[in-house]
């Protein structure tokens, strides 16, 4: 299949009605995310599944539960004193059997995963499900949860939505029998599978955003405007679009600050970062880098707020940031803007 027939396909495919598109769940928004996850897992949801998905989510992460799934009650967000777990799983008795923890790219924060084996202890299963096991390895390397009474990649299992829910939503899409459920079903599994790039790739298996650069470099602009207007595609309604670029720009604004020792990093979001000084100890500037309407980032220090990363800086990034030694020089440039405040 040929780039611009690709890129046609895929414009057309975004102009279907989706309904997690319309809630802008490819590009984040766990906790709608975790609402699914919840639902897909609950015996008693109106999907008609019983125990099915639930049953194969388990098989697959070859865990056991000390419960029958028959009985099994799925809670979202049950507060505690130790925060809010994504999802919890209890048996007839009420008690704990396991924790899931659900990120969709975001930073693990404030330490969670640690705060709830600590309240739940060692009778318990505990699960982080992640688009890929990026944050994953990063836990699994971090200082404090690499203890003798806190070993984080031995507690936690890794899952992820494309092994552990796209593919038994893959398996179980013929036992659904209502019409509705199988359309959301497979309204999900589109938004999953475009998340991965499981369509839209060339022979050299290049994504959609690698294409369009291409075709641009080739000298296919008119083209690529003229498959755009035909198909009614507007890529500022895109949020994978518009969040990769966002998405990218906070990666590399997080690669500056992690490693240094004068900072601490409070909370990284696919679209915020905020990070503290510290000098004797003591917290000097919180400041809070966000993105502003896809268009520019801003810096928040002790409420004064300044554009860090303008318009037109932000659109020299295209698709991705992509091109010969760009990442490269979009990281200098905001290691640049960034230098008088690591003064």
């Amino acid at each position: 299949m040929e780039q611009l027939e690709i890129l046609e396909n895929y414009c057309k495919r975004f102009n279907e009605f989706n309904i997690f598109k319309v809630l802008k769940m490819q590009s984040g928004s766990e906790n709608r995310h975790s609402n699914l996850i919840a639902w897909l897992l609950d015996p008693k949801g109106n999907h008609g599944l019983n125990t099915l998905f639930l049953d194969k989510f388990f098989t697959k992460l070859e865990i056991k539960l000390n419960e029958d799934s028959e009985y099994c009650q799925i809670l979202r967000e049950e507060n505690c004193e130790i925060g809010r777990p994504d999802i919890l799983i209890k048996d007839k008795n009420g008690n704990v059997v396991c924790v899931i923890e659900v990120k969709f790219g975001a930073k693990e924060t404030n330490n969670q995963c640690k705060r709830y084996f600590d309240k739940y202890g060692t009778n318990c299963q505990y699960i982080f499900l992640d688009i890929d096991d990026k944050c994953y390895n990063e836990l699994a390397v971090k200082e404090e949860y690499c203890h003798n009474d806190f070993n984080f990649s031995q507690i936690y299992k890794l899952a992820t939505f494309k092994e552990n829910i796209l593919s038994i939503l893959n398996d179980l899409i013929d036992e659904v029998k209502e019409q509705n459920i199988k359309s959301i079903f497979k309204q999900y599994m589109i938004l999953l599978e475009e998340k991965y790039e499981l369509y839209y790739t060339d022979s050299d298996s290049n994504s959609i955003f690698d294409i369009v650069l291409k075709l641009q470099k080739s000298g296919k602009e008119k083209e690529i405007n003229s498959i755009f207007q035909k198909n009614n595609y507007d890529k500022t309604l895109d949020a994978d679009y518009l969040s990769r670029r966002q998405y990218k720009i906070m990666e590399l604004l997080y690669d500056l600050v992690k490693d240094r020792k004068d900072i601490q990093i409070i909370r990284s979001y696919n679209n915020s970062l905020s990070f503290s000084f510290k000098y004797k100890n003591d917290i000097i500037e919180l400041s809070n880098l966000r993105t502003k309407n896809n268009s520019e980032i801003k810096i928040l220090t002790n409420g004064k707020e300044e554009i860090l990363f303008g318009e037109t800086e932000y659109n020299e990034t295209l698709f991705y940031v992509y091109g010969e030694n760009t990442e490269e020089k979009i990281k200098n440039k905001l290691n640049e803007k960034l230098s008088s405040i690591f003064q």
